[in-house]
């Protein structure tokens, strides 16, 4: 059997995981030398910790219902976790081919248990073919679970697409709404699921005097349980940059991803992302500069049609100015 190419497909599927903002796992399963079933890690999308890339072409292999099955094989870009492992066992899956070791894994804190499953080999009549494109493997781990590579790529900035402009919008007119009804800063969020929206509020801090009613962590307070039944990627639309307490909420609900519009920058959670990677969670993918304009222009009413001691008055001011002295520089 050519392990190597089938490493190949394993590393290529776990390639296009990552792409699609998975961890970087690719599996391949081969029954009497076929293929009959391949994947990549799921477990963000699916909101699942167990929809490992060994777990899937698993349970498509038991789908299928195949009989006198002589050799099952079971290629991974990393040694399988004691679930997968023992999932597999289950099945009668016979030889065990992987790449990078599980202590390759730990080293970034996944959170594994250290199985050595060559050690295991007797004891469950089985093969294990260790370090299969060893290289290329722990090089995949490296690059996604670096520091570095995760901050730069955590929050891109751009106009947004044309449903991000849509939402962002829409957005603005709930902000604008409770700017004129509520006297509060125009602050605008909504929390939909595919096309459905699960809540929308503007910020809410004045109207309940509290420092902590901002319209992001009260948006996913008034989604409710909405947001783990969810199917369908969740997107957090904010017309201002979330505080951190925004991003740690959106975390905790494993919000799939936040556009915001103008940067807070006096206190934006954004700078606080490139220090949290490591954290066992899902961060969402983040897209600022959407309908970020409007906002300022929003900004700027408020200024123009409330007192200087209103509560957000002082914030507004120093957000406008920060914009504007942006611009000035960009211009030069």
């Amino acid at each position: 059997m050519d392990y190597e190419y089938y490493m190949d497909l394993a590393l290529e599927l776990a390639k296009t995981g990552v792409k699609a903002c998975e961890q970087p796992y690719g599996a391949v399963l081969i029954a009497n030398g076929n293929i009959v079933a391949k994947a990549y890690n799921k477990v963000r999308s699916s909101k699942n910790s167990l929809n490992h890339a060994e777990i899937i072409v698993l349970d498509e292999y038991k789908r299928l219902n195949m009989n006198d099955v002589k050799e099952l094989t079971l290629v991974t870009t990393c040694e399988p976790c004691e679930n997968c492992f023992n999932t597999a066992i289950n099945i009668g899956v016979n030889k065990f081919v992987f790449g990078s070791s599980i202590e390759e894994a730990i080293k970034y804190n996944t959170g594994d248990k250290l199985l050595k499953i060559k050690q295991l080999e007797n004891k469950y009549n089985i093969s294990v073919i260790e370090n299969v494109r060893k290289t290329e493997c722990d090089e995949l781990l490296k690059e996604f679970y670096d520091k570095d590579y995760l901050a730069k790529n955590i929050v891109t900035y751009s106009e947004g697409t044309e449903e991000e402009q849509y939402w962002m919008k829409r957005a603005l007119e709930v902000g604008r709404k409770g700017m004129l009804e509520k006297h509060e800063l125009p602050i605008g969020v909504i929390v939909v699921a595919g096309d459905e929206v699960l809540s929308e509020t503007s910020t809410l801090t004045y109207t309940l005097n509290s420092p902590i009613t901002h319209g992001d962590f009260m948006a996913l307070v008034k989604a409710e349980r909405q947001v783990y039944s969810s199917k369908k990627p969740l997107v957090l639309y904010s017309t201002l940059e979330p505080c951190l307490l925004g991003f740690g909420a959106a975390i905790k609900c494993k919000v799939d991803k936040i556009v915001f519009g103008l940067e807070a920058i006096p206190d934006g959670g954004a700078d606080y992302l490139p220090h949290i990677v490591y954290v066992k969670e899902w961060i969402p993918r983040t897209v600022g500069g959407v309908c970020r304009k409007e906002q300022y222009e929003l900004f700027k009413e408020f200024l123009e049609t409330h007192d200087d001691n209103r509560v957000g008055w002082d914030y507004a001011n120093k957000v406008v100015k920060l914009y504007e002295e942006q611009e000035r520089n960009s211009k030069k």
